[in-house]
């Protein structure tokens, strides 16, 4: 009997351990005679990681209080360390533990909430899949004596767990190139209306007599045989969605600056081809030879020359609206 219990108790703690462990495993990155570094990003493995997701990069140094004493785990660690990839942005300070084991052995832990915002390294742009070697870490550490008078003066090097970083797309790519908008948002990008499944009796007739008040006042002049004046319809039909950014771009009275609208015009480019030709321009970018009608085969140089441009400052905007209209054959401004 008691050999059954001391066996199921040792499986629970095993069981135990186990989940702890894999709940918060941090792997051994470094170990000499006076310390042992462990480090790893937390999420890493656990789940799919996108940008802005907030993230957390742990440390933990085991080493003898009475022989050692460590660098603080604190911001500038991360900075100094980190602050060279552009893409890895500190959320704030961390939060730091010292946990005493007894017979001097000591466990300080610091966890870093940190995002990734960025494209990895000094990448411009960075479509699909993103890939960051994570930066080395080093640390310092100091040798004590007995009257804790500093021996000698160490720094260790590692690199936290698993040394590189996967950041995958929000969206699903394929291989010919991003698809049609209504495939990622078939409700155009807003959700339908709710249902409204609640009875109801009395809002009904106010709504009823409203109604009935509202299209009374409009009967003496349905029936009226009076020539009154007519209000003229003051607006304009919107039309289609590349029309509308063109507008925009041609208003000389709006001030935009050179990157917006150098993102104005690739999108007016962009929908063009897919508004009045079905065709979607990036595919230009997987495969060349595609859309092979006359007026894209046309087009294509200049799509190329707007997703080339980081920005479009005043003195340029001309030419590139100029082109735009000759291609669409819209005719020129007055």
């Amino acid at each position: 009997m008691l050999k059954t219990m001391l066996l199921k108790s040792g499986l629970f703690l095993m069981l135990y351990t186990s989940v702890a462990a894999a709940q918060d495993f941090v792997p051994d990155v470094y170990q000499d005679e006076y310390v042992t570094i462990r480090s790893g990003v937390m999420e890493s493995g656990k789940k799919p990681i996108t940008l802005g997701d907030r993230l957390t990069l742990a440390i933990e140094v085991d080493f003898k209080s009475n022989e050692v004493l460590v660098e603080s785990l604190n911001d500038e660690i991360f900075r100094r360390n980190w602050g060279s990839e552009k893409g890895l942005s500190l959320i704030n300070s961390p939060v730091v533990t010292l946990t005493d084991h007894g017979g001097g052995l000591t466990t300080m832990r610091a966890d870093f909430q940190f995002q990734v915002i960025d494209c990895p390294a000094e990448q411009p742009s960075c479509p699909g899949h993103k890939v960051y070697a994570l930066p080395v870490i080093s640390l310092g550490y100091q040798i004590i004596d007995s009257s804790g008078a500093v021996v000698n003066n160490k720094s260790v090097r590692f690199n936290a767990w698993p040394g590189t970083l996967v950041v995958t797309q929000v969206l699903p790519v394929k291989s010919e190139g991003l698809a049609e908008f209504a495939t990622y948002f078939p409700d155009g990008g807003y959700s339908g209306s709710v249902a409204y499944t609640e009875k109801y009796t009395g809002g009904l007739w106010v709504s009823l007599a409203g109604g009935l008040l509202l299209l009374s006042s409009f009967v003496p002049a349905l029936f009226s045989t009076a020539q009154s004046p007519r209000r003229a319809d003051g607006y304009k039909k919107t039309g289609t969605r590349w029309e509308s950014i063109l507008n925009l771009l041609q208003d000389e009275k709006r001030t935009i600056s050179d990157e917006e609208w150098s993102d104005l015009v690739r999108r007016c480019a962009t929908w063009y081809c897919m508004d009045e030709h079905s065709f979607n321009p990036y595919t230009w970018l997987v495969i060349p030879d595609s859309g092979q009608s006359r007026p894209l085969q046309d087009f294509k140089p200049y799509f190329i020359d707007v997703l080339n441009q980081e920005s479009i400052d005043k003195a340029r905007r001309a030419g590139f609206l100029l082109r735009f209209r000759q291609l669409a054959g819209l005719p020129a401004v007055a």
